[in-house]
């Protein structure tokens, strides 16, 4: 009975948390239609830059998810009051440095770090290194600095503030809490027939930012023993946020969502315990989808960026305009492969003059950094794959994280080979990091300490506060 009284109280606990995150994004809608009505500076401090800031203190694991989507939201307009003063990105950065430095120096608790992380570190060296042979000195050394301590910092701020499967649950909460604002202003631009986008993010930005709240969604809640209530929930949001993803338009990670949820379903294919849920779920997934295509909701200048895609790509510019990037990165790395030109060296030559990196990670290493460089991101992504395969494998309570865990990973590396830069791809090694200090801390775990530590059977948000 005691048992059972400890269980029902830290679910209680949990949905507490829960719903406190999700009032205070109503604090931020109120403060920014409030703010955005006064132009008050005060207003949006008092209503949401104050109690946003304390709660990320508190609970820092939320503040991952708004750090990588900082740049997405820092050019609306109703954020000026705040990113007049500071930038939203290194306002963000602060607040996870205080954290780590107030987890590691006054709470004495140590810095998670696996054999990955080593070669994070050689990695992060490298492209530093680079910069003294790269023939774009300016550029090429504000691209490696950003790398060494923005990018950097998205993976090592999980290793000092990811300790439980809690902490991943707030995590998770957060982005999909932004992804649910996100949703909620792009839908009130449907009907005007342009892309749809939120907070002034770019329509490829909104629709990773989606791709991953419907990859927690689906992988994390769905197919896991979570309350009922919270799957109907999901259902609903994942009807909402396939909407908006199609209607920005952005083809990459509508793709790379397909493939990543194919290639997830036949990983796991032998692990997944209700089989007939999820054969559900893909078919209610594919009803929304043809539901939206059909019904005319998808805006039309998205519409036609598919169908361009499909009959004449050939006439897609944006297509060409990064493949010819793509093939000069290409003539880079052949002409010299072993350490490549340098860091930000891409923008140097041929078409990378107008479009500055070819839109492909593994081509804009192999052109800056050669083989050297290239050999390490796979191998530090290859390890990060290993321990999250080992993880489905051998875990059947927690099985759920794990899988959405190595779907967001996945997701975003494809991503990261058709859209954006090293440093645009921040998510990707947020993401790798969360993994990696998820893993570090559930092998680290020892019987007696589960339950202090957070790793125990017990999930979180389950149905009857336990896993059967």
């Amino acid at each position: 009975m005691a048992r059972l009284r400890a269980v029902a109280g830290g679910n209680q606990s949990n949905m507490r948390l829960v719903a406190l995150l999700f009032g205070l994004f109503g604090i931020l809608v109120t403060g920014l239609a409030v703010a955005s009505a006064y132009d008050g500076r005060i207003v949006l401090m008092v209503l949401f830059a104050v109690p946003t800031g304390l709660a990320m203190l508190l609970w820092p694991e939320t503040a991952l998810a708004l750090y990588v989507n900082a740049g997405s939201i820092k050019l609306d307009p109703r954020l000026r009051p705040i990113t007049s003063l500071v930038d939203l990105t290194l306002l963000l950065a602060g607040v996870l440095i205080v954290a780590i430095l107030y987890r590691l120096v006054l709470r004495r608790e140590n810095l998670v770090w696996g054999r990955e992380t080593s070669v994070a570190f050689l990695f992060s060296g490298l492209i530093l290194l680079a910069t003294l042979y790269t023939p774009v000195q300016s550029f090429g050394v504000d691209k490696a600095f950003r790398f060494s301590f923005l990018t950097m910092l998205a993976y090592v701020a999980p290793l000092a503030l990811v300790r439980s499967f809690r902490g991943v649950w707030l995590f998770f909460g957060m982005w999909l809490a932004l992804s649910a604002v996100f949703t909620f202003d792009a839908i009130g631009k449907l009907g005007t027939g342009q892309r749809l986008s939120a907070f002034n993010a770019t329509n490829i930005a909104m629709g990773r930012v989606l791709g991953v709240a419907i990859l927690i969604l689906f992988f994390a809640v769905l197919t896991g023993r979570t309350a009922r209530y919270l799957q109907v929930l999901s259902v609903l949001g994942l009807g909402f946020m396939f909407l908006v993803l199609l209607g920005t338009g952005s083809r990459g990670p509508l793709i790379m969502l397909s493939v990543t949820i194919l290639v997830m379903l036949g990983v796991a294919s032998r692990q997944l315990e209700n089989k007939a849920r999820v054969l559900i779920i893909l078919g209610i997934l594919a009803g929304v989808v043809l539901f939206t295509f059909s019904s005319g909701l998808v805006p039309a200048a998205a519409f036609e960026r598919y169908t361009l895609l499909l009959s004449n790509s050939a006439a897609d510019t944006s297509a060409q305009a990064r493949l010819a990037v793509m093939r000069d990165a290409w003539q880079l790395f052949v002409t010299r492969p072993f350490l490549g030109w340098g860091t930000g060296a891409v923008s140097a030559f041929g078409a990378g003059r107008e479009q500055l990196y070819p839109h492909n990670i593994l081509l804009e290493l192999a052109a800056e950094t050669g083989l050297v460089g290239v050999s390490l991101y796979l191998i530090l992504f290859a390890m990060v794959f290993y321990r999250l395969l080992k993880k489905i494998g051998s875990t059947s309570h927690q099985q759920p994280i794990w899988m959405a865990l190595m779907a967001m990973l996945l997701f975003t590396l494809l991503n990261a080979m058709v859209s954006g830069d090293l440093n645009a791809n921040r998510d990707l090694f947020l993401f790798s990091g969360v993994a990696v200090a998820a893993a570090e801390n559930s092998a680290g775990s020892r019987a007696p300490d589960e339950q202090a530590s957070g790793w125990s059977r017990r999930g979180w948000l389950t149905r009857g506060g336990a896993v059967r």
